[in-house]
């Protein structure tokens, strides 16, 4: 057989441009690409995150990504302003003309609420009338103190000054596992994280709550020991609410709780609390999808003698049906209803009792301190 040898060579350089022009092209009319699209569609510049990210923060518009961390400073720094202090004033240091409150003298912590000179904090923050404010290296002393018997909060004002005023989140930025930072006097920051929106405070069984009393408070994890009193900010500058210590834990108590006070009092000079006079747990479904409201307390009867609760013949295992006309899942957060009111309103409650079902005009009265 004859073989015919076919010669090879080596490959023709391909013509046209070079890969690396293509890329670049590539690049380039991408952008233009992406320019127009936002140019038309503004809303696409916003980057939004859930609150609690916590790795990077993407401002908004989002053209700016800062780490958490960064982020976490400037809410101390700004926090400064409306982060305060109460202290005796026999801790006062003289430095020449100056005068400091070291850090660690401090009774508790406390929040700017408004210019004219209205703070808060909490209960277990020991206070007198003389004690002082010290906010932005001022001291200003306490000339009168407003204690909630619904809550923890304890309401100050001091004398003359100009303060600055807090901004508080909604209720429904409230999510599990977002980040919080507490502010210390010191202008600290503590890192915490949320464990639960709804927790039970200073109930045995964890279950029972309070027609007439906070029954929903939040966990946290912590890093580090605050002080009672103490602002906890969303990473967006928001008041989340203040800390409270809880045995060797600390919770915090929501900042619409307390904004809700504040306004009852500058409205009526006081808290002016309903009382209604009743305990209660809420039974969820098994889908979680609704829950209800049934008279019950694991100590003790669940209606308070003579309260209006028992002037209406309401009993342990009643199921509450709707109250004020909400439903039965609204009306789980019967505290929520009842501090919308004050004493004399009156309020509709239906609820069940084995196969029958009650309707009845309950009028409230007034709470008195200690509950």
């Amino acid at each position: 057989m004859h073989l015919t040898e076919i010669p090879t060579f080596p490959p023709e350089a391909r013509r046209g441009l070079p890969l690396a022009i293509f890329i670049a092209l590539g690049v380039i009319s991408g952008a233009i690409g992406a320019g127009l699209l936002l140019s038309f569609v503004p809303s696409l510049r916003r980057a939004e995150i859930p609150l609690g990210t916590q790795s990077v923060i993407v401002s908004s518009p989002g053209t700016v990504v800062v780490e958490e961390g960064t982020r976490i400073s400037d809410i101390i720094k700004q926090g400064k302003a409306i982060t305060a202090a109460v202290y005796n004033p026999k801790s006062v240091i003289h430095i020449g003309d100056k005068i400091f409150y070291p850090p660690t003298a401090a009774k508790g912590g406390a929040i700017s609420l408004t210019g004219d000179g209205w703070f808060a904090t909490v209960s277990d923050v020991p206070l007198s009338v003389g004690d002082i404010i010290y906010i932005q290296s001022e001291a200003h002393g306490i000339v009168k103190i407003v204690k909630d018997p619904a809550t923890p909060f304890v309401l100050l004002k001091v004398g003359e000054g100009n303060f600055s005023s807090a901004r508080f989140t909604s209720a429904n930025d409230y999510k599990t596992g977002m980040t919080v930072i507490a502010s210390t006097p010191a202008a600290e920051a503590v890192r915490m994280n949320v464990t639960n929106i709804d927790l039970r405070p200073d109930t045995k069984d964890g279950a029972t709550r309070s027609s007439d009393t906070l029954s929903s408070i939040i966990g946290v994890t912590q890093t580090a020991q605050v002080m009672s009193g103490s602002p906890v900010f969303t990473l967006n500058g928001d008041v989340a609410g203040l800390t409270q210590l809880n045995g060797s834990s600390v919770v915090v108590l929501p900042g619409e709780v307390l904004r809700e006070l504040f306004d009852r009092v500058l409205r009526y000079g006081q808290p002016n609390r309903a009382f209604l006079g009743m305990r209660y747990a809420v039974l969820v479904s098994d889908d979680e999808q609704t829950s209800q409201a049934v008279i019950y307390s694991s100590s003790g009867s669940p209606v308070v003698l003579g309260s209006p609760a028992a002037k209406a013949g309401f009993k342990s295992g009643d199921v509450i049906v709707s109250i004020d006309g909400k439903n039965a899942s609204e009306s789980s957060d019967i505290f929520g209803i009842v501090s919308a009111h004050v004493p004399g309103d009156e309020i509709s409650v239906k609820y069940s009792r084995g196969s029958q079902t009650f309707t009845k005009t309950v009028k409230l009265t007034s709470l008195s301190p200690g509950g």
